[in-house]
């Protein structure tokens, strides 16, 4: 199913991050890489530093995102390379091309550590009542055994990221649910504990140092900028600077949609 629509985009997201086109495939696909289990600490953010607070900061977050994707863009038109490592051997020696390589490598790691790790504490205990198994560390270090060979591996041998289009469809689709879940649930019982005002707050700076390196992180997708222009049927940097965009936007948008439903008492 072609997802692309061509042109001129008029949308709201044009309106908030002046895209010059959509190419809902590609952004689609650029947010699946944003999202990840930094949506689980919206609402911890958000009860640390306040509603207005939080989104003052998750949008900045954003921001500096989209500038730092800039910057890579412009400097590899300008130099006319298109790889991380590369762009950094050209501008400041083998060094900054170890470095960054080095830098790369523990990010991925540290990735893959983290969705290992929550894989393990979320999935055995589904498994166990589904399968009626007791919950042990076998378990544990079968369910892991199973997702890094079955899953993350071959998902990781992908050449193109265009190619996973369609999961990130459903995985963008489900995360959409689960902010309309949780925004329903508030709506449905607004004295209860998902109260989006109950014992919430507006502006605590306080705890800055705590939450923005989270809202930062967690909207990080540099990594991916020079992977998602060469898997591009017609690059351009303004194409690409668009998707980065809207892709942010969407993030931003679902990220605070399920913070400030989920206050959590300070």
């Amino acid at each position: 199913m072609d997802l692309t629509i061509k042109g001129r985009s008029h949308g709201i997201l044009s309106f908030f991050f002046h895209s010059a086109s959509l190419d809902l495939q590609n952004v689609i696909t650029m947010g699946n890489s944003i999202i990840g289990v930094s949506i689980l600490a919206m609402p911890w953010c958000f009860a640390k530093v306040g509603v207005l607070l939080g989104t003052i900061l998750l949008i900045l977050g954003g921001w500096l995102t989209r500038q730092s994707c800039t910057l890579l863009l412009d400097a590899s038109i300008a130099n006319r390379c298109f790889s991380y490592e590369y762009l950094s051997l050209m501008i400041c020696g083998k060094w900054a091309k170890l470095a960054v390589e080095i830098c790369t490598i523990g990010f991925l790691l540290g990735v893959c550590v983290a969705f290992l790790v929550t894989m393990a504490d979320l999935l055995p205990p589904v498994i166990s009542r589904l399968l009626n198994v007791p919950e042990s560390g076998t378990l544990r270090a079968l369910t892991l055994t199973v997702i890094a060979i079955f899953i993350a591996l071959p998902l990781s041998l992908v050449y193109k990221i265009s190619n996973l289009s369609n999961l990130s469809a459903f995985s963008i689709a489900f995360y959409i649910l689960l902010a309309l879940k949780v925004f329903l649930d508030a709506l449905a019982n607004p004295q209860g504990p998902n109260s989006w005002y109950r014992d919430s707050q507006s502006w605590a700076p306080q705890n800055f140092l705590a939450v923005f390196p989270i809202f930062a992180t967690g909207l990080s997708c540099q990594t991916q900028v020079f992977v998602m222009y060469e898997s591009l049927s017609e690059p351009s940097p303004h194409r690409m600077k668009g998707i980065i965009a809207d892709a942010v936007f969407m993030c931003i948008l679902l990220y605070w949609s399920v913070g400030i439903v989920l206050p959590i008492p300070t």
